[in-house]
């Protein structure tokens, strides 16, 4: 079992990352917005100036708990290395574990059909191939009865969103 510094020892790392990439889109929307037709060249004014602010108040924090997670656990190297170690045998079982092999494909699943398919398809055909596909891999039911299942559940969306509250679905 992980101690709690050494989960903020992990988390850290996460939300740093998390941080740095939220500070550089950020950037990137600011840099976006001072093209034409927008032409915002006042940071203060640009569409990416509070992700800035929170992407470095982020990073901020995320660094303050790194150090905070070392406190007490004797020299920088020493905290470290007993941090990293305990991650390692907490991990360990995870990537033997069923459940974490279906979580993985899972979310393969929703990476394809996301940066994928929805690019590719109409939203019915990504949306339902999706279903059937994730379905049919975790044997939520009979292979006909996904498939009524699944034209069903995009069935209603397209006619709730598309029909009645006239809200455009991507095409």
């Amino acid at each position: 079992m992980m101690d709690t510094q050494s989960k903020d020892f992990i988390f850290s790392f996460v939300l740093i990352a998390l941080g740095i990439f939220v500070l550089i889109s950020g950037i990137a929307i600011f840099n976006d917005a001072a093209l034409p037709p927008y032409s915002v060249t006042e940071f203060s004014l640009s569409p990416g100036f509070m992700p800035v602010v929170l992407g470095a108040a982020l990073l901020l924090c995320s660094i303050l708990l790194f150090f905070q997670s070392l406190k007490g656990k004797g020299s920088f190297k020493a905290a470290v290395c007993e941090n990293s170690r305990q991650f390692a045998n907490w991990i360990k079982p995870a990537f033997k574990s069923q459940d974490t092999i279906y979580m993985a494909v899972g979310i393969l699943f929703m990476f394809i059909y996301s940066y994928f398919l929805v690019g590719w398809l109409p939203y019915w055909a990504a949306s339902l191939i999706f279903l059937v596909a994730l379905m049919l891999f975790l044997r939520a039911a009979k292979w006909w009865k996904v498939i009524i299942i699944s034209l069903a559940a995009v069935g209603l969306i397209v006619l709730l969103f598309q029909v009645c509250f006239n809200a455009a679905l991507p095409s």
